[in-house]
């Protein structure tokens, strides 16, 4: 988002209304956001009439800003997958208990949801990135180690999943790979990502490292919260 838009000028006010997204996801959870186009998005009346869309509308200058409407759609793909939570009131979930009473620590979050939003080009990495939000809300992992994946997450290249996919159906070991089976090109787009690795220069191994592993189990893995 350009500092000349609506969103970086109501910065504040879009805060508020991200965390308020998180604590009650309005979306329509029968609307397939991530095969919409940006044109529909916006000027869909249905959709104009969200919560979500209409909030984010009044603040926005989405006219002609075509980074804009894809953060608008990111926000859509991402608050649907928080709809498949499982239901938890705030005091007995101690992430919803900080994140409504200590400001700094919600302010933090929120911070982080935007920037990362924004960034994303590819939808997918959105919803990626909402499962392991889901995973950090159901204490699975921390906010540390959330941060960290989420960091990996942008230097994912998605056309890397497919190996993740076929290496989690070997329960990631990747000494079962024969060598016929390979594909080193998904595998440099792995090591490239920060994810996997080899052991040295002159050697064809290749490993995929916890961290990876543990991207594909929260985040890309289509059972992970759903």
């Amino acid at each position: 988002m350009s500092e000349d838009t609506g969103f970086a000028s109501n910065y504040k006010l879009l805060t508020v209304i991200i965390a308020e997204e998180i604590l009650n996801p309005s979306v329509d959870q029968t609307f397939d956001y991530q095969s919409t186009d940006l044109d529909t998005l916006i000027f869909d009346e249905k959709l104009r009439n969200s919560i979500l869309v209409e909030r984010l509308l009044e603040i926005g200058n989405i006219g002609i800003n075509i980074h804009d409407r894809l953060f608008i759609k990111n926000m859509l793909i991402f608050s649907k997958e928080l709809k498949n939570l499982p239901s938890i009131a705030s005091d007995e979930n101690e992430f919803y208990s900080e994140f409504e009473n200590h400001s700094s620590f919600r302010n933090l979050v929120v911070d982080h949801i935007i920037i990362n939003i924004n960034s994303y080009l590819d939808v997918e990495k959105a919803k990626i990135y909402a499962r392991l939000f889901k995973a950090l809300v159901c204490a699975k992992i921390d906010w540390e180690y959330f941060k960290h994946l989420t960091a990996c997450l942008i230097f994912l290249n998605l056309h890397s999943i497919p190996l993740l996919e076929r290496l989690a159906q070997l329960e990631f070991h990747t000494t079962n790979l024969s060598e016929e089976s390979r594909d080193y090109e998904k595998e440099a787009l792995l090591v490239a990502g920060g994810i996997a690795y080899t052991t040295n220069p002159w050697s064809s191994d290749f490993f995929l490292s916890e961290t990876g592993k543990d991207l594909y189990v929260f985040g890309i893995s289509k059972t992970s919260y759903n």
